[in-house]
């Protein structure tokens, strides 16, 4: 800029000097001319020289601008490459990462289930047992195993060789009766999803205490020195009957705490010193009717569904989602065998009245049926009958207390009789008597036989009651 502006002035001033000398001296023009050309020459020759110093600069910026634009395409190239989704590959190291993962997402599901069923949340537990019940009351035809009863199809014997006559069909809860107990002093507890608690004389099908309710649903009762029932809050409550029949009055007693999942199954014998409670949270409790905890262990199988104790107060027996059944001594409370060879879900338990066997209903819609381990051979593997011809899941077993004979009942509403030890079929009861033919329609959730074997109660998943007497 300095160069230019010398230039001009170099310009000028020559230009001035020459006019002055054309009008001053015309000698000196000679001279005056030629500085002119001379500055004229430098100022052509500066423009060249800065035309030629642009272009350079231009040429540089050029370079510089496809430089960066470069590095700008090998940015994007790599970003592109660094967003882009990885193919998957499959290999030793994807297949654990997703075995992880998988292990993981069960665990949750888990954790998730024992939440349901631990945490305060009756509504929703009660309304999964509930729509689980009624799925299971459908007739639904379950595959099972091939049976392993000595003549699977035998003829069924028209007049069974003990007869039962139906004397009440009472409507007696509004939704599913999910347990029932037979007490000394010829009384039936029954207990309902509609969380209420029915005490009935079993001569006249009449309520004769007034009806318990409870803010949960019930699941489980027995019958012992005190009433005690099970339910969805994972407590087990005891109540005292008061006064002498045919009016009784029931008063709440104690509430037992210390299980972390519904209390599914309650057994205690009569004149027993103990009450004993299995949960869904895996573990056996066993208490005194004082409401002390005595002694409580985990089922190594997992959920209790079910329970029977031996009649003699010698031993008892769970069963549960496993399938497995565990055998307990009562003191110490502890796993002293196993019976083996059952992978469906046990929903019911019963115990030979000598102690021999051991009978599970199961959801497959068999009857299994072990010998009670002795000796040095705690184990048994395989169940030595199971017995079919059922549709649907078995709710309820019992023993015939009195007699050689097995009863079986559930969602397809028909009590089944097999005859021990042959495990011949022998035609089933029913609303009429001994015909054969089904009890409920909407199928049988529970029963109980009375200690004597007079009086057989059944309950149905529709809330109705039914009492069978002996004929002797």
């Amino acid at each position: 800029m300095n160069g230019e502006l010398a230039e001009l002035a170099a310009i000028a001033t020559a230009t001035v000097g020459a006019v002055s000398t054309l009008f001053v001296d015309v000698q000196i023009a000679p001279v005056a001319l030629l500085l002119l050309a001379l500055a004229l020459f430098l100022e052509l020759a500066n423009r060249r020289r800065s035309e030629q110093r642009s272009r350079h600069q231009s040429d540089q910026i050029r370079r510089q601008l496809q430089q960066q634009s470069q590095a700008i395409a090998l940015l994007n190239d790599r970003l592109a490459a660094a967003t882009a989704p990885v193919p998957p590959r499959i290999g030793d190291t994807d297949a654990r990462v997703v075995r992880e993962q998988l292990t993981a997402v069960e665990q949750s599901l888990s954790q998730v289930v024992q939440y349901l069923d631990r945490s305060a949340l009756p509504g929703r537990v009660e309304r999964i047992e509930g729509e689980i019940a009624r799925l299971q009351n459908t007739r639904i035809a379950v595959s099972r195993e091939p049976m392993s009863t000595p003549d699977p199809s035998p003829p069924a014997v028209a007049s069974p060789p003990i007869a039962w006559t139906l004397r009440h069909t009472l409507p007696a809860h509004t939704d599913v009766v999910s347990a029932l107990a037979i007490a000394p002093g010829r009384f039936a507890v029954s207990v309902s999803w509609d969380r209420t608690l029915q005490v009935r004389d079993l001569t006249s099908g009449a309520i004769i205490a007034e009806p318990v309710t409870s803010p949960r649903g019930f699941r489980s009762v027995a019958a012992g020195r005190l009433l005690a029932t099970g339910s969805f809050d994972r407590e087990v409550e005891l109540w005292q009957c008061e006064g002498e029949l045919p009016t009784l009055e029931i008063a709440a007693a104690q509430t037992l705490t210390g299980h972390q999942g519904s209390v599914r199954a309650l057994a205690a014998l009569p004149d027993g010193m103990s009450l004993f409670s299995g949960s869904y949270d895996g573990t056996l409790k066993s208490w005194d009717w004082d409401g002390r905890l005595l002694d409580s262990c985990a089922d190594a199988s997992g959920v209790i569904h079910a329970l029977a104790l031996e009649p003699h107060g010698r031993w008892l027996a769970s069963g549960g989602g496993a399938g497995t059944l565990t055998l307990w001594s009562l003191d110490p409370l502890a796993p002293t065998g196993y019976l083996q060879g059952n992978l469906h879900t046990v929903e019911s338990l019963a115990v030979s009245p000598d102690g021999t066997l051991v009978a599970a209903g199961c959801i497959d819609g068999a009857v299994r049926i072990w010998a009670v381990p002795t000796g040095d051979r705690p184990n048994a593997s395989e169940p030595i009958a199971t017995l079919g011809g059922r549709n649907g899941q078995v709710m309820a077993v019992a023993f015939v207390p009195d007699a050689p004979f097995l009863l079986g009942g559930g969602v397809d509403g028909a009590i089944s009789l097999w005859h021990v030890p042959s495990w011949q079929p022998i035609a089933a009861l029913n609303a009429q008597g001994n015909t054969g033919s089904k009890v409920a329609s909407e199928g049988i959730a529970s029963f109980a036989i009375a200690s004597d074997g007079n009086y057989l109660v059944a309950g149905g998943a529709n809330g109705t009651l039914w009492i069978w007497e002996r004929s002797r």
